[in-house]
Protein backbone atom coordinates (compact mmCIF):
# COMPACT_ATOMS: atom_id res chain seq x y z
CA UNK A 1 0.00 0.00 0.00
CA UNK A 2 1.06 3.54 -0.73
CA UNK A 3 2.12 6.35 1.77
CA UNK A 4 -0.45 9.04 1.79
CA UNK A 5 1.47 12.58 0.59
CA UNK A 6 1.61 13.80 4.56
CA UNK A 7 3.98 16.84 5.21
CA UNK A 8 3.89 17.49 1.19
CA UNK A 9 5.57 21.60 0.22
CA UNK A 10 5.21 23.36 -2.92
CA UNK A 11 7.04 21.90 -5.69
CA UNK A 12 6.50 18.15 -4.43
CA UNK A 13 5.67 15.84 -7.46
CA UNK A 14 2.83 13.63 -6.20
CA UNK A 15 0.86 10.47 -7.54
CA UNK A 16 -2.81 10.06 -7.68
CA UNK A 17 -3.58 6.68 -6.07
CA UNK A 18 -6.97 6.42 -5.02
CA UNK A 19 -9.74 5.35 -8.11
CA UNK A 20 -12.33 8.06 -8.11
CA UNK A 21 -14.42 8.78 -11.30
CA UNK A 22 -15.72 12.15 -10.93
CA UNK A 23 -11.73 13.55 -10.15
CA UNK A 24 -10.07 15.63 -13.30
CA UNK A 25 -7.06 13.35 -12.46
CA UNK A 26 -6.63 9.63 -13.63
CA UNK A 27 -5.25 7.55 -11.57
CA UNK A 28 -1.20 7.59 -11.46
CA UNK A 29 -1.46 11.37 -12.64
CA UNK A 30 2.08 12.98 -11.43
CA UNK A 31 1.60 16.63 -10.90
CA UNK A 32 3.30 19.70 -8.61
CA UNK A 33 2.02 20.84 -6.20
CA UNK A 34 1.52 24.46 -6.28
CA UNK A 35 0.41 25.67 -3.05
CA UNK A 36 -0.51 24.11 0.63
CA UNK A 37 -3.45 24.32 3.63
CA UNK A 38 -1.35 25.25 6.66
CA UNK A 39 -2.63 21.76 8.38
CA UNK A 40 -0.60 19.84 5.47
CA UNK A 41 -3.11 17.58 4.69
CA UNK A 42 -4.97 19.76 2.06
CA UNK A 43 -3.04 20.76 -0.95
CA UNK A 44 -3.38 22.43 -4.40
CA UNK A 45 -2.34 22.24 -7.89
CA UNK A 46 -1.33 24.20 -11.25
CA UNK A 47 -4.21 24.11 -13.48
CA UNK A 48 -7.24 23.62 -10.59
CA UNK A 49 -6.57 26.84 -9.00
CA UNK A 50 -10.15 26.15 -6.51
CA UNK A 51 -9.55 22.73 -6.24
CA UNK A 52 -7.60 21.23 -2.93
CA UNK A 53 -6.81 17.84 -2.76
CA UNK A 54 -6.50 15.77 0.42
CA UNK A 55 -3.24 14.29 1.30
CA UNK A 56 -4.42 10.52 2.12
CA UNK A 57 -5.39 10.12 -1.95
CA UNK A 58 -1.62 11.09 -3.28
CA UNK A 59 1.66 9.70 -2.41
CA UNK A 60 4.62 11.57 -2.61
CA UNK A 61 7.33 11.03 -5.77
CA UNK A 62 9.51 13.70 -5.59
CA UNK A 63 10.41 16.20 -2.58
CA UNK A 64 11.61 19.27 -3.96
CA UNK A 65 14.72 20.47 -2.98
CA UNK A 66 15.32 22.51 0.02
CA UNK A 67 15.29 26.02 -1.00
CA UNK A 68 19.16 27.20 -0.17
CA UNK A 69 19.64 30.02 2.09
CA UNK A 70 22.84 32.41 1.08
CA UNK A 71 25.66 32.17 4.31
CA UNK A 72 25.37 35.51 6.49
CA UNK A 73 28.57 37.68 4.46
CA UNK A 74 27.45 35.74 0.91
CA UNK A 75 26.85 39.66 -0.32
CA UNK A 76 30.17 41.27 0.53
CA UNK A 77 32.04 37.91 -0.43
CA UNK A 78 30.98 37.98 -3.78
CA UNK A 79 32.31 40.90 -4.14
CA UNK A 80 35.02 40.55 -2.43
CA UNK A 81 35.88 37.86 -4.91
CA UNK A 82 35.02 40.44 -7.75
CA UNK A 83 38.07 42.53 -6.13
CA UNK A 84 36.50 45.17 -4.27
CA UNK A 85 37.89 46.39 -1.26
CA UNK A 86 36.06 45.29 2.05
CA UNK A 87 36.04 46.60 5.65
CA UNK A 88 35.10 45.32 9.06
CA UNK A 89 34.46 46.19 12.51
CA UNK A 90 33.02 45.06 15.71
CA UNK A 91 29.63 46.88 16.15
CA UNK A 92 29.56 45.50 19.84
CA UNK A 93 32.58 47.65 20.74
CA UNK A 94 33.22 50.31 17.42
CA UNK A 95 31.47 52.34 15.35
CA UNK A 96 34.65 52.63 13.26
CA UNK A 97 35.29 50.51 10.29
CA UNK A 98 38.92 49.32 8.96
CA UNK A 99 40.08 48.01 5.96
CA UNK A 100 40.71 44.27 5.58
CA UNK A 101 42.70 42.72 2.59
CA UNK A 102 42.38 39.15 3.91
CA UNK A 103 38.79 38.67 5.85
CA UNK A 104 38.36 35.58 7.51
CA UNK A 105 34.03 36.21 7.66
CA UNK A 106 34.09 35.47 11.34
CA UNK A 107 29.92 35.17 11.91
CA UNK A 108 30.61 37.76 14.88
CA UNK A 109 32.03 40.87 12.65
CA UNK A 110 30.22 43.13 10.50
CA UNK A 111 31.68 43.29 6.46
CA UNK A 112 30.91 45.46 3.68
CA UNK A 113 31.94 46.53 0.53
CA UNK A 114 34.36 50.12 0.87
CA UNK A 115 32.30 52.73 0.09
CA UNK A 116 33.80 54.81 -2.72
CA UNK A 117 35.93 57.77 -1.58
CA UNK A 118 33.68 61.08 -1.62
CA UNK A 119 35.77 63.75 -3.41
CA UNK A 120 36.98 66.56 -1.66
CA UNK A 121 34.68 69.92 -2.31
CA UNK A 122 37.21 72.70 -3.43
CA UNK A 123 35.97 76.60 -3.25
CA UNK A 124 38.24 79.40 -4.49
CA UNK A 125 37.50 82.88 -3.20
CA UNK A 126 38.26 85.88 -2.26
CA UNK A 127 38.74 87.00 1.20
CA UNK A 128 39.39 90.47 2.49
CA UNK A 129 40.32 92.45 5.73
CA UNK A 130 38.19 95.40 6.40
CA UNK A 131 39.30 98.47 8.44
CA UNK A 132 37.50 97.56 11.29
CA UNK A 133 39.41 93.91 11.34
CA UNK A 134 36.40 91.95 10.15
CA UNK A 135 37.55 89.17 7.35
CA UNK A 136 35.15 89.85 4.39
CA UNK A 137 34.47 87.53 1.79
CA UNK A 138 34.56 89.08 -1.37
CA UNK A 139 35.77 88.94 -5.29
CA UNK A 140 36.69 92.52 -5.55
CA UNK A 141 39.97 93.84 -6.85
CA UNK A 142 41.59 94.33 -3.62
CA UNK A 143 40.85 90.62 -2.01
CA UNK A 144 43.49 87.73 -2.06
CA UNK A 145 41.94 84.58 -3.69
CA UNK A 146 42.46 81.74 -1.73
CA UNK A 147 41.41 77.80 -1.85
CA UNK A 148 39.72 75.67 0.74
CA UNK A 149 38.83 72.48 0.42
CA UNK A 150 36.23 70.35 2.64
CA UNK A 151 36.55 67.21 2.86
CA UNK A 152 33.91 65.29 0.18
CA UNK A 153 31.82 63.25 3.73
CA UNK A 154 32.27 65.37 6.43
CA UNK A 155 32.35 68.82 5.24
CA UNK A 156 34.74 69.38 7.37
CA UNK A 157 37.72 71.91 6.33
CA UNK A 158 41.00 70.14 5.20
CA UNK A 159 43.24 72.76 3.50
CA UNK A 160 43.78 76.21 2.71
CA UNK A 161 46.14 77.51 0.32
CA UNK A 162 47.29 81.13 -0.96
CA UNK A 163 46.41 81.12 -4.88
CA UNK A 164 46.42 84.76 -5.31
CA UNK A 165 47.10 88.02 -4.23
CA UNK A 166 45.07 90.91 -6.45
CA UNK A 167 45.95 93.73 -4.18
CA UNK A 168 49.56 93.38 -5.10
CA UNK A 169 48.28 93.26 -8.93
CA UNK A 170 48.05 97.22 -9.32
Amino acid sequence: MSKPAYNVSVGDMVRRIAEFKTWPLPKEAIVEVAHVTPNSKWFGIAGFPKSSFFCDYFEIVEKAPAKQVPKKHADVIKAWADGFDIQVRNSETSDIWYDTESPDWDETLEYRVKPAKVPDIIREVGILLGTNGAVWFDSGPKSQMVKLAFDGETHKLTAVELIGDDANAD
